[in-house]
């Protein structure tokens, strides 16, 4: 105090456009006073309308398309215009469609090109198209990177054996019936499932080749070991959907009330961890926490007549954090999948209902 001063004083020592402004003024501040200011203490919401920047987002004809004062919620509302001007800008012959090998040369990781008087970088991928797979422009280099493995494995999958044949001479009696447990769909999807997991855990983070040679190297390694690793996930992924079944089953039948609360937050966590495509999406390494969990359900079903109040009071804490990280996923406009930062968050909870 008085922080008219200091702010004053904070601004002519300060160098504009070398970083963010409030990197530079707590910086400054830190300077001057000793006191560091935490990171994430500036409210910009809280100023008035007219102190904050107000974006205008003009076409090649400078005609205005949107205006805001929230420039991400722009950036997000506007993604279906800023694929269509990808595409129209995109050099002739960057974008390719029904590509069943890699025959198309080198697969620029961006690309640059001045478009209405401003540059215009965009990030090339291979998008899977399921019996194919294309050359698209994405204007995030995170999004093409996650397109692109995707698209990879489908390349490869297009020029390797299908390790069916294999997992139908090697699965135990068993572990077929119980891969009929799956809730959502025809056995074969969640096969399929489980060989796109055993590629992308084959691959792990080597899984953005932009030459013909690079994914030469990848689609022989997965050839290798696609076999085996497809047994060994759908195995995993067996014992899984019989818990998940068993806590299903469980859960039918007369219920007593005091018990309701509980049973629809089990039912409501077992949608989220057994969904169609969850093998993939979770990734091999997480189907063993997921069993665990499962494991964790049964022993909470088996308690539960016991002390159902207690099990209320810790439900009610639980919904009330997934209620911040859902308003924090909103205000990010991004969800776990996209965002690792995040998907930390949402298998962080799911250990806390274990604890």
């Amino acid at each position: 105090m008085p922080a008219p001063n200091y702010a004053s004083a904070a601004l002519a020592s300060m160098q504009p456009l070398q970083t963010s402004l409030f990197d530079a003024f707590e910086k400054q501040l830190l300077r001057m006073t000793g006191v560091r200011i935490p990171e994430g203490s500036w409210d910009v919401s809280a100023l008035p309308t007219h102190l904050r920047i107000k974006y205008n987002i003009i076409d090649e004809q400078q005609k205005s398309v949107a205006v805001g004062v929230d420039l991400k919620q722009l950036q997000y509302d506007l993604k279906g215009k800023v694929k269509q001007t990808l595409s129209k800008v995109s050099k002739k012959g960057i974008e390719k469609s029904g590509l069943l090998e890699w025959d198309f040369g080198k697969l620029p990781s961006s690309f640059k090109k001045d478009h209405g008087g401003y540059e215009v970088k965009a990030y090339p991928a291979l998008v899977d198209k399921n019996k194919s797979v294309a050359i698209e422009l994405f204007d995030s280099k995170e999004k093409a990177q996650r397109v692109n493995q995707v698209g990879v494995r489908r390349l490869i999958l297009l020029n390797v054996p299908s390790p069916i044949k294999y997992l139908q001479q090697s699965l135990p009696n068993k572990a077929k019936l119980g891969l009929y447990f799956n809730p959502f769909g025809q056995v074969k999807d969640l096969i399929d499932d489980c060989i796109s997991c055993a590629v992308d855990t084959i691959l792990g983070s080597d899984s953005q080749p932009q030459e013909a040679a690079q994914f030469e190297q990848q689609k022989e390694k997965v050839r290798a070991e696609l076999a085996d690793k497809t047994l060994e996930i759908t195995q995993q992924v067996e014992q899984v959907l019989t818990l998940a079944h068993s806590v299903n089953k469980a859960l039918k039948g007369k219920t007593d009330l005091t018990m309701l609360i509980a049973q629809g937050d089990i039912k409501s966590q077992l949608e989220r961890l057994i969904f169609p495509g969850f093998v993939c999406q979770v990734g091999e390494a997480k189907l063993s926490d997921i069993k665990r969990y499962l494991l964790a359900l049964q022993k909470r079903l088996e308690k539960l007549p016991i002390n159902p109040n207690q099990d209320r009071l810790y439900t009610i804490e639980l919904h009330d954090l997934e209620a911040r990280y859902h308003a924090l996923c909103k205000s990010l406009l991004s969800n776990e999948v996209e965002n690792a930062d995040l998907a930390e968050i949402y298998w962080m909870l799911e250990e806390f209902r274990v604890s």
